[in-house]
């Protein structure tokens, strides 16, 4: 608050004034300008923002909802994360071994809506401690500190219905929690987290990426300039353990892992509207040309057909002399395979490591009655080589 100038503090000043007939008796200044700064002190966007946070606020009863919901074992023993210490300005850490999140074998037990729900659960928790830290420390807390261990995280992470399931909840942050995160520190990141950045990228907005941060080999000395030892796992470079010494506590921290197809309860539905539909027909492929420009880049696809299988494979061109359509001439990335996609929708993905020409082929060669309607969608996915990607050394910290 001292840190604003007269004119932001006018602006603050008539903000409550136009919000006055909903904010919470419990709100005061600090409250008001998250709202403020995540709308660049444009009054009519903060009221804009306040509002309709207030009706989802309504729309999913989150001021009950602490009390209220019972977050199912499914997500307890299987949803990675949970918080754990607490930084050295007092602010609670979120813990999270997001490359153990297994999100497609939960959406196969949970509608997507429970585990935002679920989510929203626990930010809500983070805020009650916040207010609780406060009073404690005597001081004010209004943010947390997330470390991000991406350990095992891999393409198969790249599912597009696990990520639009993802930045649906990160939508849902942005306009109802700003100004919430204080750090995020990303550890352990793959190769593949340039491309996984560059799809998260337009749903975070400038604020929340000043404050992403890549560690790099020595990640454990950085961690320990922002949190003593003591309140940290000892596989995170700090000391704590289990009872029975486990490094990473996880008889408080969930460590996620695959969920057992025994516990599957739902038959994930795809969603189609983003898919182009067309007819292969019997004895015909239908081959895709795809120009690599820079190593990294990942080719992603998705695809279901409507009563039978279809063939499916990926080439690449070594040599551009050679005709697109001579794909025997080519090299074998992945051989054709029929797949019952007719059963269960296909995902997968390849990360190309070279530049060049590469073939999508739906093969249909080997049928000689049955023409097959493919919907598919095919993504490229570049990798995110940009300034917004801040590292931090032990020599910033």
């Amino acid at each position: 608050m001292d840190s604003l100038d007269e004119k932001k503090k006018a602006l603050l000043k008539q903000f409550r004034q136009n919000v006055s007939d909903i904010i919470q008796p419990h709100y005061d200044s600090n409250d008001l300008l998250r709202w403020l700064k995540a709308r660049k002190f444009d009054l009519a966007k903060a009221e804009v923002m306040l509002r309709k946070s207030m009706e989802f606020r309504k729309e999913m009863k989150l001021d009950t909802i602490l009390q209220d919901y019972e977050i199912p074992q499914i997500l307890k023993d299987y949803y990675p994360g949970n918080y754990f210490g607490f930084d050295k300005e007092g602010s609670p850490i979120l813990v999270d071994p997001i490359g153990n999140l297994d999100i497609k074998g939960l959406l196969h037990c949970f509608k997507k809506e429970e585990i935002w729900k679920y989510k929203l659960y626990m930010i809500e928790k983070a805020t009650q401690t916040f207010q609780q830290q406060s009073k404690k420390l005597g001081h004010r807390v209004d943010s947390m500190t997330t470390i991000e261990d991406m350990t095992n995280m891999g393409l198969k992470h790249l599912w597009k219905p696990g990520l639009d399931c993802f930045f649906k909840l990160v939508k849902m942050y942005e306009e109802n929690y700003p100004e919430v995160l204080k750090r995020v520190f990303i550890i352990n990141a793959p190769a593949i987290f340039p491309v996984m950045y560059s799809i998260m990228k337009p749903f975070v907005s400038e604020e929340t990426k000043r404050k992403i941060f890549v560690l790099g080999s020595n990640w454990k000395q950085v961690l320990l300039r922002y949190i003593d030892e003591d309140q940290l796992p000892k596989a995170l470079g700090g000391t704590c353990t289990d009872n029975d010494g486990h490094p990473y506590c996880k008889s408080q921290i969930c460590l996620g892992g695959e969920v057992p197809k025994s516990l599957y309860k739902t038959e994930f539905t795809v969603c189609t509207d983003d898919y182009s539909t067309v007819t292969i027909n019997r004895g015909a492929c239908l081959k895709m040309k795809y120009d690599i420009k820079d190593a990294g880049t990942t080719i992603r696809w998705e695809f279901k057909t409507d009563s039978h299988d279809i063939g499916f494979g990926l080439y690449y061109k070594e040599d551009e002399s050679v005709d697109d359509e001579c794909i025997e001439e080519m090299i074998k990335l992945i051989c054709v395979e029929r797949k019952d996609s007719h059963l269960l929708p296909e995902y997968g993905s390849f990360c190309c490591d070279r530049t060049g020409t590469y073939i999508v082929n739906f093969d249909n060669s080997y049928s000689w009655t049955r023409n097959k309607r493919l919907s598919y969608a095919i993504d490229v996915l570049k990798p995110e080589f940009s300034h917004d990607i801040q590292t931090l050394d032990i020599t910033e910290a």
